[in-house]
């Protein structure tokens, strides 16, 4: 016990010293090779790496102090608390768009839970309270988007989901004409259309469908708490951990969009509750039991997961070398790999060939590396909310490294999420497109525990060791973090703060109307951007087939057809406010169905351009003013 002790201080020594270096290194290398608008990026990530260790080792050492209230004042947070709820409705009927007012709602509401946690005695009453009003605040934030505008469209991926629901409502089976490459995994299908049954609500599908998967993530802080608790045996800390997971940006992303994977991330979260209980005979049968929905809910999600488990199994071997007990054994791990193979082979194979194109394919030029190139500053501001929760991280796993109460598990879960800021956060992995391609984003919907967990002990940790005035500073701290997590662009790119170069995530009754309409009389192809075209194609209409991306001759600046009946679709709202993701053709020749669905040749063209004043030159045929149409 004494030398794994002696190896986590060592381990915590080494990021002591070393992260200030990489975060001077991440704004100085960028510098010298004059890729300023890199070192303006790289900022949200250096300055916590620089400063956080500093702050740590200032305030490591002073008594633990707090503040503490007589349970009376409880119910004074709790009128406010639900005040603000009753607030945030009103604002989400009164207003079409969501203004700023509701993040500012949002954030207080979040603020209360908090005061609540820290200036009130732990106790079981207490507890549940504050867990039952974490299970509202998650849904006042994910319902408030896709419940409220006509279609919530995420990164269109919801689209075809919300078809494949339909289709089972309608047909009372899988169409294989429909399901296409998800035949093999409909379990998030299978659920919605049993919810849309049971409950008899005459909702939309995608509601329908939003409605579920909001009720399953309201159970997220609820398990985290758990688990935090069953790793951390600290109340406070256990239940600012199932705060920090309700404004995670990829459990908020996720719980929007509701698509299969995003249930994956919950059942991950139940496996880990499970995993912590190793000694119980019940919850190792129920964590063996847990791989078959995971792989069947979505197939592509195993490896992502998989990697975490060999990442904290890699923990126990270097760390946790004499005690007997594992988080997780080489058989779990041997046994998940070989039925999640066994699936692929025989029931998802198009998947696994999917994944091995993807790896072999040549890296596209890619929007996302464009974005962080050519428009820096907007997406800084985007990510801006990282960097407060980084810094929070950073005090987290060094404090769990020097803590002989913390036990193994939890250090190293800590030191876990340290590592989840190289894959989870934006950052390094998104200017390499090869990654991007991979999707190595996707590891934040699963690394979301340990982030929550590592940050909580790290907020704890600063305001315990703080004096009153520097309490005020970390809770600013804490609610610039909420309200940036709430506002940025990624998910609410409704009215964020800043926008960036990307598409409204919704569609409205009248833009789907007008899509139906054209549709009905075109003979030609119906040209339009990625958004339009991606809903036609996927929601499986009558004119479906005879879509086609909108082509730009990048050289001329002017559209492109095959023929005189094509019709262009320009989302005129849409183009008021932001750009339309358009092809590039640099050939200035008509392209038929060119090649496009890992971004390829993808790019934003904003109002300002020339190319929006040569629509002159065609015939309109549609005009509802958010919808033109052009002949």
């Amino acid at each position: 016990m004494a030398e794994t002790n002696n190896n986590f201080k060592v381990t915590a020594k080494l990021i002591l010293y070393s992260l200030p270096l990489i975060g001077i290194l991440g704004i100085l290398f960028p510098s010298i090779i004059g890729k300023f608008n890199l070192m303006i990026l790289s900022s949200y990530l250096a300055i916590p790496l620089i400063v956080a260790p500093i702050i740590y080792m200032k305030y490591s050492g002073n008594k633990i102090s707090s503040i503490e209230l007589n349970d009376k004042f409880l119910s004074l947070f709790l009128s406010f608390y639900f005040i603000c709820v009753s607030l945030s409705i009103t604002i989400l009927y009164t207003f079409d768009i969501r203004p700023i007012s509701y993040y500012i709602v949002i954030t207080l509401m979040s603020l209360t839970i908090l005061l609540e946690i820290l200036l009130f005695k732990d106790s079981k009453r207490n507890t549940r309270i504050v867990l039952a009003q974490l299970m509202i605040f998650v849904l006042c934030i994910l319902w408030s988007v896709n419940l409220k505008y006509f279609y919530y469209i995420s990164r269109t991926d919801p689209i075809f989901h919300s078809t494949a629901i339909e289709s089972l409502i309608n047909n009372a089976y899988i169409i294989e004409e429909v399901f296409g490459q998800y035949k093999p995994f409909p379990l998030w299908h299978i659920l919605c259309t049993f919810v849309h049954h049971i409950s008899a609500l005459n909702l939309p599908t995608q509601k329908t469908m939003y409605l579920t998967n909001g009720l399953i993530y309201s159970f997220i802080p609820v398990i985290t708490y758990i688990v935090s608790n069953k790793i951390f045996k600290n109340n406070k800390i256990s239940l600012i951990s199932a705060l920090f997971v309700t404004i995670n940006p990829d459990v908020i992303s996720y719980g929007m969009s509701s698509i299969s994977r995003s249930v994956v991330s919950f059942l991950f979260l139940l496996l880990i509750y499970c995993l912590s209980y190793a000694s119980n005979l019940k919850m190792i049968l129920v964590s063996i039991i847990l791989i078959f929905p995971i792989i069947i809910y979505h197939p592509a999600s195993p490896p992502f997961i998989l990697s975490i488990l060999i990442l904290i199994s890699v923990g126990e071997y270097l760390y946790n070398k004499s005690e007997n007990k594992k988080f997780v054994t080489y058989n779990y791990i041997a046994m998940f790999i070989l039925i999640n193979l066994f699936y692929w082979i025989y029931y998802a194979e198009l998947i696994f060939e999917m994944m091995i194109q993807n790896i072999i394919r040549e890296s596209p030029s890619g929007v996302i590396t464009g974005s962080i190139i050519f428009t820096p500053l907007s997406e800084l501001f985007n990510y801006i909310q990282y960097a407060p929760l980084l810094f929070f991280i950073i005090i987290g796993v060094l404090r769990g490294l020097n803590s002989d109460e913390i036990p193994t598990i939890g250090r190293i879960f800590c030191t876990v999420g340290l590592i989840s800021v190289i894959l989870a956060f934006p950052g390094p992995s998104l200017l390499i497109n090869k990654l991007a391609d991979l999707n190595i984003e996707r590891f934040g919907q699963y690394f979301y525990p340990f982030i929550s967990l590592t940050a909580a002990l790290g907020f704890v940790t600063m305001y315990n060791r703080t004096k009153k005035y520097s309490k005020i500073i970390i809770i600013l701290v804490f609610i610039s973090l909420t309200f940036l997590s709430v506002s940025n662009d990624f998910v609410a790119s409704d009215n964020p703060i800043v926008k960036r170069p990307f598409y409204t995530y919704y569609l409205t009754e009248q833009e789907i109307n007008s899509f139906n309409t054209i549709g009905a009389f075109t003979s030609g192809y119906i040209m339009s951007d990625y958004v339009t075209i991606r809903y036609i194609t996927k929601t499986n209409t009558p004119y479906s087939d005879k879509t086609h991306i909108l082509e730009v001759d990048s050289v001329n600046m002017h559209l492109l057809k095959e023929k005189d009946e094509d019709v262009f679709i320009i989302r005129n709202s849409e183009l008021s406010k932001r750009p339309l993701k358009l092809y590039t053709n640099t050939e200035g020749v008509f392209k038929l169905n060119p090649t496009w669905g890992s971004g390829t040749k993808l790019d934003y063209y904003y109002n300002d351009l020339k190319l929006w004043e040569n629509l002159g030159s065609y015939h309109k045929i549609y005009d509802t003013k958010n919808i033109k149409a052009f002949i």
